[in-house]
């Protein structure tokens, strides 16, 4: 059942222009999906309140996976922290709640022209209608 889902995951979407901050409280972790995008490089940062406060590069390198004919590869992250480059146009990055900087627990994404879908997994089943706002402080 579609609601029995989403009480254990959580989605919300971003355009690039809005870089949505996501909170990782209650979430097992989170995968980053950028859309309509096969170049150009997506930059994950960390920020430590939903609005202002401070926002930085996650000093992570993620593991990603993108899609090209409909067949899914695992790639590492080689280049610097918290950039990954896009090569197809559809892409998973999955970021832990451990990757994050003590005192930070939002995540946002951001790119020249593709778009985000955030899934926060793992979290404890509930109705979809009390789920957290994703991006409540």
């Amino acid at each position: 059942m579609f609601s029995e889902l989403l009480g254990r995951v959580n989605l919300a979407t971003s355009a690039t222009t809005a870089a949505l901050r996501f909170n990782m409280k209650d979430c097992a972790g989170l995968t980053i999906v950028a859309i309509g995008a096969s170049s150009g490089a997506v930059t994950i940062t960390e920020s430590n309140a939903n609005t202002g406060g401070t926002s930085q590069t996650i000093p992570y390198r993620p593991y990603y996976y993108d899609q090209a004919s409909g067949t899914w590869s695992a790639r590492q992250l080689a280049g610097s922290n918290g950039t990954v480059t896009l090569a197809q146009s559809l892409t998973a990055i999955f970021i832990p709640p451990g990757a994050l900087s003590d005192g930070f627990r939002w995540i946002a994404a951001s790119h020249a022209s593709a778009s985000f879908v955030y899934i926060a997994e793992g979290l404890v089943q509930r109705k979809p209608g009390n789920l957290r706002a994703v991006n409540a402080a």
